[in-house]
């Protein structure tokens, strides 16, 4: 049997995507308005079919910067975005940023 052709580059598939780097631990500090916000990245995920069309995403969680232990807000942003944004952007970030809601403890509260 004749050896199969060498196969061209493009027709080759893709790599499989890897792991990116791990997100930055820090905190950020931004005014908005007259108050003072804190934000970090919470977690990472991926949006997409397949393989190889994956979006990679992260949370970013929003406090008051009093109370900056328990975020009230959260947004999803690319990922390897967070680092680089400038204020103005964590300003409008946090201004389309959902609620967090915390789940009912069964007891009749909120968890607060």
């Amino acid at each position: 049997m004749p050896a199969a052709p060498p196969v061209h580059p493009a027709e080759r598939p893709p790599a499989a995507p890897r792991e990116l780097e791990t997100d930055p631990p820090g905190r950020r500090t931004f005014q908005a308005g007259e108050d003072e916000w804190v934000c970090w990245v919470s977690g990472k995920s991926a949006s997409g079919t397949g393989p190889y069309g994956l979006g990679m995403v992260v949370a970013v969680h929003f406090a008051p910067a009093n109370s900056s232990e328990r975020p009230r807000f959260e947004a999803l942003l690319e990922r390897g975005r967070f680092v680089g944004l400038f204020d103005e952007e964590l300003r409008r970030l946090l201004a389309r940023a959902i609620p967090i809601v915390e789940p009912e403890r069964g007891d009749g509260t909120d968890g607060r």
